[in-house]
């Protein structure tokens, strides 16, 4: 089971790149939104960017990529086929194919 109520959040990632011999550092998280209708939106936030449900409510409502759940497998079917798993523990926490912990947090 999963919460449509809200958004799941990845653990910190770390985004690495060099210009001119200097290496920036980023931090990043990964998010997945879902809705009753078979729909997912996912994309990524900067650690000082904040989600607004109504930008990413609206984002959801005109994805094309849709999700099936199979027992404890949220199956994630994009526009051009690409498949990708996530694997729930509780309806508070699930895990990706990279072994990236996602925890779900309400809307404000």
């Amino acid at each position: 089971m999963i919460k449509k109520n809200g958004y799941y959040y990845s653990m910190p990632l770390e985004f690495e790149e060099e210009h001119a011999g200097v290496v920036i550092k980023k931090k990043y998280f990964r998010f997945f939104v879902f809705d009753e209708n078979g729909h997912i939106y996912s994309n990524i936030i900067w650690e000082n960017n904040k989600l607004i449900k109504e930008d990413i409510l609206y984002k959801l409502g005109n994805s094309n990529v849709v999700y099936q759940l199979n027992n404890n497998v949220v199956e994630i079917i994009s526009e051009f086929s690409e498949r990708k798993e996530l694997n729930i523990v509780t309806p508070d926490y699930f895990y990706d194919c990279d072994l990236i912990e996602y925890h779900f947090h309400p809307w404000e």
